[in-house]
This record gives structure tokens, sequence and C-alpha cells, in this order.
């Protein structure tokens, strides 16, 4: 596990259904380090108002999840081959899939919109809930009704500062997912 922050902390600040938790069943075919197994089901992913969107035949069901922040799927979708491995998809962000790879836990997306099939957009399922984590918490709107443009800036270079103490891969490309989504980052909150 990557991100060591204090995670206990974030379950007990963020109201109930702010974060999904991986089924047990689902998680032991997915994470087979202890650790990152139970970061995935008893701290889970922040769905950060719905930017991830976890598919419900894979998550614990939590009444107080919003519908907006989970996309309704009765089956385990099947993992599928890519030059980049064995990847198992989790959900959506944005209008990409979201996928850990099976061998080394590493977080992929894949948006037809871009011209990369597979990006890698973080190291671990902990740096991909930090950083949906920060971009909430960081959020100016979160704390003034009309945030200035010199807010907006202040809080993405927290994010990044934040999360490169952590990972280096989701900012690591000025063109990546994570560089794109702060571009654009006052649209969503």
């Amino acid at each position: 596990m990557r991100v060591t922050v204090e995670w206990q902390r974030v379950i007990d600040t963020e109201p109930q259904g702010a974060l999904v938790r991986f089924r047990r069943e689902f998680a032991q075919e997915v994470w087979s380090d202890p650790v990152d197994l139970r970061f995935a089901t008893e701290v889970g992913v922040c769905h950060s108002d719905g930017l991830f969107r976890a598919f419900t035949s894979l998550i614990e069901r939590d009444p107080q999840i919003p519908e907006g922040c989970v996309t309704e799927r009765d089956d385990v979708p099947e993992p599928v081959d890519t030059p980049k491995g064995r990847l198992q998809q989790l959900g959506w962000m944005m209008t990409g899939r979201t996928f850990v790879n099976l061998n080394d836990g590493t977080v992929w997306h894949s948006d037809p919109d871009q011209a990369v099939d597979y990006e890698l957009i973080n190291s671990d399922l902990s740096s991909l809930a930090y950083v949906l984590y920060k971009v909430m918490a960081e959020a100016p709107t979160r704390r003034e009704e009309l945030p200035s443009p010199d807010d907006w800036e202040e809080a993405e270079n927290i994010v990044r500062a934040d999360t490169q103490r952590w990972d280096p891969v989701p900012f690591s490309d000025p063109d990546g997912f994570w560089s794109r989504y702060l571009d654009e980052y006052q649209l969503y909150y």
C-alpha cells in the first residue's frame, strides 16, 4: 500500500456513504496482498461526488451512497487481457473505464475519447483513493460559495503536491488523466 495516511481519520470525518468498499469475495480475487485487501474492504475509495462510480456488483451496498455515485451492474465483469496486463474493471471515472492490474495492483484508465487505450493513473488503490479524496476535500466550494480563480489554483497546487509526496504517477504526465482533470477541476465542483 503506497499511501499510508491516517485512513481512519478519513473514515471518521467523511459522511457515511462517502467511501465505497469492495465486497470481500471480489477483493480476494483482485488483491493478494493482505494489506491491500484490507484497504479495499475496510477503508475503500472515496467516490468524490460521483467522479469515481464503482459497479454495484463489486461493492458493499451502503444506502447512504448517492445513486449517481455508483454504476448499477448485476454481474462481475470478466478481466480483460491487454498489452498492459490482465485488468479487472472496477467502474467508471469521467467518460472512461477504471481498472486494476491483477498482477501488480496498478490502476488504469481507458477512455474512448483519448488517443491512449490504457493509461496508468495510480500506483495502487490507496493512491487512487487518496487523489479522489484530495480533489473532493480541497475543492474551494466546500468552504466558500464563489471561490476565486486563485482559490482554485491553490487547491490544484495542494492536490498535486500532497499526491506527489506519496505517488509520482498521477501527475507525472502533464497531459495525463489527473493533469487533464485538474485543468477542468472547477467545472466539477
